[in-house]
């Protein structure tokens, strides 16, 4: 199935390709014959213009040359020819002569020509083209892409060919657009021929090379095999390889001669270089091996050769000088002479080195100097690695060799853009060769010579160039790695070369620091060196352990003065600002002044030294009119902390006394250095131009201010330290107008309340004193941290600029004093401290007003209800399970009366007095939301009063006390809310607050009444006693209440309907259909109506209430006119009728079953009686009203 899918896909693809091809195809044919149509035109035209001009026009033999001539003469022999392949330029022209198809390119281009001019063209424009059309190559047919762009320029062609006609043709412009189109495609990138790379060049250079390596081998041989030693002597064999070297310098000689016989200049070349490479290799062996000729004959064999050498490549060019600096270069390596002699090798490679550095830059052959110097270079590196321990003339030799390589040289040899660059690079390898000449030679006082004359050397450079800069950088670094890592150094040898190199460093580095151009890198070299100079000193000669040193401290002060030093002579320099070197220098010199203090002073003096340098430093920056200087004093302060916490030597006494105070003996020490730096942040506060800087010194003035009082003061006083720092902080924040200081100031201030927690004899038991938690009083010193921070806050709070800031500060206040006053107040008399002072807040707002009091009003109001929860949660655990019908009994012993009264009942008689008090100027929510709270507070409080006083007259019995309990409290409720409510229509017209809380009264008692009275418990289901007399028993106010709430809810309310006028009617006739059947009930049972059995009697007056009621309900419908109740009528005639027919018929026999169906008939008839007549009143005034429409 999967192979059948995939066919039927395949095809798909094909048949669509296929489509697209078929489409092309026709496009292509299209294409094509828009072409030819275009070609042929052109040419026509071309052919009308010709044969309409006058022979004047065509050409003129005298001016246009033999040439000129013979083309116009055959033009027109040629014309019919021309138009004949121009109107099929696609034609094939594979079968046609080389004659044929120069014609078919001539006519062509001529075509082009026309087509691009527009214009007729004259015979002498003709002919020039014609010139063209000869010296280019023609190519293939245009491809399908090639005719789609020809047809769309043609088209333009022609279109613009009409519009310009009569226009001569510019024989120029012709001509450039030839070129460009016929012109042969440039290379691009590096080509070359396999076989002239590989045939022609390279065997010639192998040969050459080839052949003086084959001397230097047959020299060797000869010497180690001994094959002609009986012939041959040592002598004879030098002799022998001179007189070959010499043999291929004449040979080369001659082939520079006979040029035209040799036809290559590089076999000279080739023969020379050998040559010069034997020589070399038979001078050094008859010098190393065989000592036939002393050092010095060596030496002036080498220079004689050296000086051929340069002379032939003069003469040969680059490549023979190539192959001699390869076979000088070769020569010692091949032959194994370098052991014997250091000395003479470095003497001959300096000779050959320097020769052909002569040579390259006479010729302007920069690639040779440059390949002599990086053979130099290696073999230095090797001399110095391979010799094992080399003598004061081999040291001298190297060390030249190397001083040569790195500095003379290049000076010689490298020109150009690049040239800076090359000869920084060789500086900087000569003195790291010359580093570690210095390293593996013992640190001997030589070598450091030697080094020290290259970096002087390099000085030297730097000051002549301007490409030299980094050299000095890097011997000035290498230097420091040089003196670091010298093992064993004696004080007076290091004394004395680590001066002499910090003279030749730093001299040039003074002298230039403040000459244009500025570079910002001569200041971090003399900083970088001024550094090294104890650093150094330390690694070799400190002992480490902490003690003081006035001899490193005067050496660190001597460094101090290198960077001090430029720092002056730049003083009133005009462009030191413009850049970071002064910053640089300054930081540098007051780094080495805080080292040399630390030498002088002892460590816990340390801090004090730093703070004092940063202090300078901010001071000197403000003098020197320099921004950067203020960072860097900032810097400077930020570590005298953790140089602080550093020299304490892991004593952390100090720090726990943050939090515990000092209870000892005051530590001298401590107190110095944190009020050392307290005054050094203090300066930054008040001195910092940075915004930034002075935010952190003002914060970290506060932080050690309190550092110091936390040495000084014990625990229980830290949270009034903190406070006065917090005030002095706001002051000055105040003073200077930072709104930023003042919010510090407020982050200390939010400091106090933690350090309040964890701070003093019993923080605890101070905090739940808020609440009552102990018995205690009399705590004074708890009171003074309380009032200290509620002194703050009131601070704040009057002095703030920011309105957040005031409102968390009046309520921080607000918390304190009730915690101040909370700590020395009974217990008992608590409860009443958040009321009182809320009644003492709503007295001030007559000069305050209420917003700029309502926070702190908020918080103790959040005391009152804190107080108010334990009483009205002791409430809730008994009124809860009562909603469930759970009998309610407040028997719990905590729930006192003094309890109720203290956190409850007066707490809402106070709230009730500020809110009558503030009537007129509190907002509404606010009014509404306390009135809720009071209210709330004020009826559990009054019920838990009521319910523990009917307990303690009455008892607890639920079963014959609890409809009484509930009876009298319900009647409270709505008397009190009609009394209130009209008290308040009365006194105070119409308020709003006041009416609603009467209607809420009401409206309580009157569901309290319904919910747990008349539905979890009503007398006739739940066992309640309701009184052993008839009628005179607690029936009747049981059911009446609810109706009576109802009435007064209506009265109270007459604009807003609680209930609508049906449900009212409704609730009246259950509440008399229950109240009667109670009082059946109540008759024949007692006060317990729930009591089992139902008498004979009962039951049958049941059936005569039924209808008892029924006749009433029918009555009272007539005469209120509300069908309501005579439909309740009718549905108590037909249970009774049904209770009559079902049940009582069944059980009655006899005169009473006669009397009870004769009461039933005459009441049937006498409500059908009723309601006949009701009904004919309806019908009359429906009659009466449809007559007199307007009446009605």
């Amino acid at each position: 199935m999967m192979t059948f899918f995939g066919f039927i896909v395949a095809f798909a693809l094909i048949w669509s390709m296929a489509g697209k091809i078929r489409r092309l195809e026709r496009q292509t044919e299209l294409l094509e014959d828009s072409l030819a149509d275009i070609v042929s035109n052109a040419a026509a035209k071309l052919a009308d213009s010709l044969s309409s001009r006058p022979e004047s026009q065509t050409v003129e033999t005298g001016e246009a040359g033999p040439s000129t001539m013979s083309k116009s003469a055959t033009f027109e022999e040629n014309a019919v020819a021309d138009n004949d392949v121009i109107e099929n330029p696609d034609a094939d022209m594979s079968a046609a002569l080389p004659e044929q198809q120069s014609e078919f390119r001539r006519a062509k281009r001529i075509a082009s020509v026309a087509k691009a001019a527009g214009s007729p063209v004259t015979e002498s424009e003709m002919v020039q083209a014609d010139n063209l059309a000869d010296d280019t190559a023609a190519n293939d047919a245009p491809t399908i892409a090639d005719k789609m762009v020809v047809e769309q320029s043609e088209n333009s062609a022609t279109e613009d060919a009409v519009e310009q006609v009569g226009e001569p043709l510019a024989v120029e412009s012709v001509e450039e657009e030839f070129s460009q189109e016929d012109a042969p495609p440039k290379s691009r990138g590096i080509s070359f021929s396999f076989e002239d790379l590989f045939g022609r060049r390279l065997p010639i250079w192998a040969g050459g090379i080839t052949l003086a390596i084959a001397g230097v081998l047959i020299v060797k041989y000869a010497i180690d095999a001994g094959i002609f030693g009986r012939v041959f002597t040592p002598t004879v064999q030098i002799i022998c390889g001179l007189l070959f070297g010499s043999g291929l310098i004449a040979g080369a000689e001659a082939a520079r001669r006979y040029e035209a016989r040799v036809q290559d200049p590089r076999v000279a070349q080739a023969l020379s270089g050998a040559g010069i490479a034997t020589l070399y290799a038979a001078v050094l062996m008859a010098s190393n091996f065989y000592q036939l000729i002393s050092p010095l004959t060596a030496f002036i064999a080498f220079a004689a050769i050296t000086a051929a050498a340069l002379g032939l490549s003069i003469r040969f060019g680059p490549p023979t000088a190539l192959l001699g600096l390869a076979g000088g270069l070769a020569a010692p390596a091949m032959i194994g002479g370098l052991d014997s002699n250091v000395s003479l090798l470095a003497v001959y490679l300096g000779l050959t080195i320097a020769g052909m550095a002569g040579v390259s830059r006479m010729q302007r052959w920069p690639m040779l100097g440059f390949a002599a110097l990086v053979g130099g270079a290696g073999w230095s590196l090797w001399m110095i690695l391979a010799s094992n321990a080399l003598d004061v003339i081999g040291s001298l030799s190297v060390g030249g060799f190397v001083i040569l390589l790195a500095i003379g040289l290049p000076l010689l040899v490298m020109r150009g853009p690049r040239a800076a660059l090359m000869r920084s690079a060789a500086a900087i390898v000569g003195a790291a060769q010359l580093a570690m000449l210095v390293a593996f030679g013992g640190f001997e006082p030589l070598h450091w010579g030697l080094f020290a004359l290259l970096a002087a050397a390099g000085q030297w450079l730097s000051w002549r160039e301007k490409g030299f800069e980094i050299v000095p950088t890097i011997s000035l670094g290498t230097s420091v790695m040089l003196l670091a890592i010298w093992g064993d150094a004696s004080a007076f040898w290091f004394t004395l070369i680590g001066g002499s190199l910090a003279v030749i460093h730093a001299g040039p580095l003074l002298w230039k620091m403040w000459r244009i151009p500025s570079r910002v890198q001569d200041a971090l070299e003399l900083s970088g060196l001024a550094v090294a100079i104890p650093a150094l000193s330390m690694i070799h000669f400190y002992l480490f352990d902490g003690s003081r040193d006035i001899l490193f401290a005067v050496l660190t002060f001597a460094a101090t003065l290198i960077p001090a030093a430029a720092v002056a002579t730049g003083w009133k320099s005009e462009g030191r600002n413009g850049d970071t070197r002064f910053m640089w220098l300054t930081a540098t010199s007051g780094i080495l002044l805080v080292v040399a203090l630390c030498f002088a002073m002892p460590s816990w003096l340390w801090s004090l030294g730093l703070a004092a340098v940063a202090a300078g430093l901010l001071l000197f920056g403000e003098r020197a009119r320099d921004h950067r200087l203020e960072p860097v004093s900032a810097i400077f302060a930020a570590a005298t902390f953790p140089l602080a916490l550093i020299t304490m030597q892991g004593d952390t006494s100090e720090l726990v006394r943050l939090v515990s105070g000092n209870e000892v003996a005051v530590d001298i020490h401590s107190v110095i250095r944190w009020a050392g730096l307290t005054a050094l942040f203090l300066v930054f506060a008040m001195r910092a131009s940075i915004v930034n800087v002075r935010h952190l010194g003002f914060s970290a003035t506060g932080i050690f201010a309190y550092f110091t009082l936390a040495q000084i003061l014990q625990g229980w006083a830290l949270p009034v330290g903190l406070a006065l720092i917090a005030a002095a902080m706001l002051f000055a924040g105040l003073k200077q107008k930072e709104p930023v200081a003042e919010k510090i100031a407020a982050a200390f201030a939010l400091a106090t309340i933690p350090l309040l927690v964890i701070t003093g004899d019993g923080p605890i038991d101070e905090w739940t004193r808020l609440f009552g938690g102990t018995a205690e009083s009399g705590a004074v010193i708890a009171a003074l941290r309380w009032a200290s921070l509620a002194a703050l806050g009131v601070l704040f709070a009057m002095r703030s600029q920011f309105g957040l800031l005031r409102i968390a500060a009046q309520i921080a206040a607000t918390l304190m004093a009730y915690g101040a006053i909370s700590q020395i107040l009974p217990v008992s008399l608590l409860p009443l401290l958040a009321p009182v002072a809320m009644t003492g807040l709503a007295i001030w707002t007559r000069r305050l007003s209420w917003p700029e009091l309502a926070p702190a009003a908020g918080v103790l109001a959040l005391f009152v209800i804190g107080w108010a929860m334990l009483p009205v949660w002791l409430w809730l655990t008994n009124a809860l399970p009562a909603l469930v019908g759970q009998p309610m009994t407040i028997v719990d012993p905590s729930l006192t009366v003094m309890m109720i009264v203290k956190q409850l009942l007066l707490p809402a008689l106070l709230i009730g007095f500020q809110l009558w008090y503030l009537r007129d100027r509190l907002p509404s929510l606010v009014r509404n939301g306390a009135a809720a709270v009071a209210s709330v507070m004020a009826l559990v409080s009054i019920h838990s009063l009521y319910r523990i006083g009917f307990a303690n007259i009455f008892g607890t019995d639920f079963v014959e006390w609890g409809l009484l309990q509930r009876l009298i409290w319900e009647a409270l409720l709505i008397a009190a809310g009609w009394l209130i409510y009209r008290f308040v229509q009365s006194r105070f017209g119409q308020d709003q607050l006041l009416q609603r809380g009467a209607t809420a009264l009401v409206l309580a008692g009157s569901l309290h009444c319904a919910w747990f009275t008349l539905i979890l418990h009503n007398p006739l289901w739940a066992a309640q006693a309701v009184g052993s007399m008839p009628i005179a028993n607690l029936l009747a106010p049981a059911f009446a209440l609810p109706l009576i709430g109802i009435l007064l809810l209506r009265s109270t309310n007459p604009d807003q309907k609680l209930l609508g006028e049906r449900p009212v009617q409704a609730i009246k006739m259950i509440l008399i259909l229950l109240f009667a059947w109670a009082s059946l009930r109540q008759f024949f049972h007692g006060s317990l109506l729930v009591a089992p059995g139902v008498f004979d009697a009962e039951d049958i007056l049941r059936s005569i209430l039924a209808i008892g009621l029924a006749i009433g309900f029918l009555l009272w419908g007539i005469r209120s006119d509300q069908r309501d109740w005579r439909i309740a009528s009718l549905v108590l005639i037909l249970l009774a009728v049904g209770k009559v027919f079902f049940f009582d018929a069944s059980g009655l026999e006899g005169l009473t079953r006669i009397g009870s169906f004769v009461a039933l008939g005459f009441s049937l008839i006498g409500i059908g009686w009723l309601y006949s007549r009701q009904l004919g009143r309806d019908a009359v005034a429906q009659n009466s009203a449809a007559e007199d429409p307007e009446r009605s």
